[in-house]
């Protein structure tokens, strides 16, 4: 089959890229001796709210209070605020992922302590995919602290609160967060190495052919920026989501409430912007417009 019929068919793909990831019913990866495999996509539904999930959510949300994802430094706030937050949970039995609760990386014999009422040490091989099993049955505060081998310094330390049944997580993190931002945001920054997530993709063989984009299969491929690899992912139903669709109606909200602005008060607007964008344009990584600037700050004294 010549290449004309392979890209019409969609083989193109496959000839063209070496695939990364899901498409359709297949996964495609490569090993870590690199030799690729593929095997049929087995779905597996979400497990639901859980104490963990609902950590990252409320974290991100009042991250975006504190900054914004488009200015430098928020980043390390994010992390500071991942590290240093403890864990508010109720009393039950947790798998903890070794990887993105405790920070491993490499594998290796750790030493483990937990601090509390019943404190006890051990030892144990974690690698990234371990899961760490921990019993929290009373209520109170608790210490997980990680050793490397024998090593008296410190590697890791995560703390959490254990509440009663049925307390309010969320209340939890948000009356913790507003009364300790400012501690948390003095302290240093965790010198842990970002998690590397596996890569997801079409890699070009050739370096004539960058990647494409567009959508395809009821998938959507796109390239970020200063990558030359194809990203790809399902076409998301985002009427499902409902902070989509508040979202959706604040803005509509905004462009009806600019519409609806005097000229004077545009051209003000305009003088103004102008100002903030000079004394701002360094840390902006996107195009603005006064229209722009204006959408924003309506969106963001709703804190959306």
């Amino acid at each position: 089959m010549n290449n004309r019929k392979k890209v019409l068919t969609g083989e193109g793909l496959l000839h063209f890229f070496e695939m990364h990831g899901r498409w359709g019913d297949t996964v495609y990866r490569r090993k870590r001796n690199g030799e690729t495999e593929r095997y049929d996509y087995i779905y597996i539904p979400p497990s639901g709210e859980s104490p963990l999930k609902l950590r990252t959510q409320v974290i991100n949300s009042f991250a975006n209070t504190v900054s914004n994802p488009q200015y430098q430094g928020y980043s390390n706030i994010l992390r500071k605020l991942y590290y240093y937050t403890p864990y508010f949970i109720m009393p039950g039995n947790y798998q903890l992922s070794a990887q993105t609760i405790f920070y491993i990386c490499k594998t290796d014999i750790y030493t483990l302590t937990l601090s509390g009422q019943a404190g006890f040490s051990w030892q144990q091989k974690l690698f990234k995919r371990t899961q760490v099993n921990l019993s929290f049955n009373a209520v109170g505060e608790y210490e997980v602290v990680v050793c490397k081998g024998q090593d008296v310094e410190e590697y890791c330390c995560r703390k959490f609160i254990v509440l009663e049944d049925g307390a309010d997580l969320k209340a939890a993190y948000s009356s913790y967060l507003d009364e300790y931002l400012a501690e948390i945001l003095q302290k240093e920054e965790p010198g842990f190495d970002r998690i590397k997530t596996y890569q997801r993709g079409l890699a070009p063989k050739t370096n004539v052919i960058s990647g494409i984009s567009g959508t395809y299969r009821g998938q959507i491929f796109y390239q970020r920026k200063n990558s030359k690899v194809t990203f790809l992912r399902v076409n998301y139903d985002h009427s499902l989501n409902a902070q989509t669709q508040i979202f959706k109606q604040q803005k509509a909200a905004a462009i009806i409430a600019w519409n609806a602005e005097t000229e004077e008060f545009k051209r003000n607007w305009e003088r103004e912007f102008n100002i903030w964008y000079v004394r701002n344009y360094r840390r902006i990584d996107k195009m603005l417009t006064p229209y722009m600037w204006y959408v924003s700050n309506y969106l963001k004294c709703r804190q959306i």
